[in-house]
């Protein structure tokens, strides 16, 4: 399944969903890409127009992928009242990336294309210039969450946090990019 959402920059962000519906154990495939639609080069300014800030605190969001995150809740939710909503951890609590925080200042896309160039800093503010060569697009495997409440014993005998397998029921998956795009899907857990 493949949904998109276009800006006025010509930018499109497309998600795309191996299933609308799995069981317990299965897994969503989710990829999303940052599609130019013009058929000239577009330089991009960098926004952080991040409609759900759930959506912009996803794990590595900046680090050799464009700009964009996704976020699972547990339920049905739209635009109107997904601000009532909790994300699910799809990391650990605790987990700290291991991504080198960057600071794009610009990309600039290739006509009709999903490949890019993005250039900007890095936390110490050495210029770089990355250059994407491939599709601009970030790919994830869902079978789950982890609990803020239960853990387990982790292989030296330590206390970590539990990975639950999504159980029966609607999830809204949000996806985002920093120029405002957003999409809502929805999977069933069976």
């Amino acid at each position: 399944m493949q949904q998109s959402a276009q800006a006025p920059n010509g930018l499109q962000l497309r998600l795309y969903l191996n299933a609308t519906q799995i069981s317990t154990g299965g897994a969503i495939n989710a990829s999303l890409i940052v599609y130019n639609t013009l058929t000239r080069t577009n330089s991009i300014t960098a926004a952080s127009d991040w409609v759900l800030s759930s959506v912009a605190n996803g794990p590595c969001p900046l680090a050799d992928a464009p700009p964009m995150s996704l976020a699972v809740f547990l339920g049905y939710y739209t635009q109107t009242n997904i601000s009532a909503a909790v994300p699910l951890p799809l990391d650990p609590p605790g987990y700290q990336s291991l991504c080198p925080p960057r600071n794009f200042a610009s990309f600039s896309f290739e006509p009709s294309s999903s490949t890019a160039t993005a250039i900007g800093a890095s936390a110490n503010s050495t210029v770089f210039h990355l250059s994407l060569t491939g599709p601009v697009s970030a790919s994830t495997i869902l079978t789950g969450y982890y609990s803020t409440t239960k853990s387990e014993i982790g292989p030296n005998g330590s206390s970590i946090p539990a990975f639950i397998l999504f159980p029966s029921g609607t999830y809204t998956l949000v996806s985002g990019d920093e120029w405002g795009n957003i999409i809502f899907s929805y999977f069933e857990v069976v």
